[in-house]
């Protein structure tokens, strides 16, 4: 699945859920929520055992399930704006990556901040393959 199609899903199942009544919603609000997607990857974080996945009660969780529904939160933004935001973002997206690569290292000077204990070990391949098809990877 490509990030146009993701977009357009998440878009389109958020609006049969309820979740755009009237077609509208408060950008500020939805704004929020991505942040509050953020701040669940921190809570998942700090616990003393933090994991990048698991299940439970059939639900995932962990610091990646986190990330992926800051992603799914912006999807829902993005696809509900107006009907060709999909298309550009995909677009933008390409455009942001290539402009990055042009950039000086930390953009021309900037300090690194960051806790070493921040470093978690772990291996991608011990993630269940329904986990990645959720993303449509497989």
């Amino acid at each position: 699945m490509d990030i146009e199609d993701f977009i357009n899903n998440v878009a389109r199942v958020a609006r049969e859920k309820g979740w755009w009544p009237n077609g509208e919603r408060n950008f500020g609000e939805a704004i929020a929520l991505v942040h509050c997607e953020l701040s669940e990857a921190v809570e998942e974080w700090s616990k003393p055992n933090a994991q990048m996945f698991y299940i439970k009660d059939g639900k995932p969780e962990g610091i990646l399930t986190e990330f992926a529904d800051v992603f799914v939160r912006l999807a829902d933004l993005i696809g509900n704006m107006d009907g060709s935001s999909a298309v550009l973002f995909e677009e933008l997206l390409n455009e942001k990556c290539a402009y990055n690569l042009t950039r000086p290292a930390r953009h021309g000077g900037k300090k690194a901040r960051y806790e070493p204990s921040w470093r978690l070990s772990f291996s991608w391949a011990c993630y269940p393959s329904s986990f990645w098809s959720l993303f449509g990877f497989l």
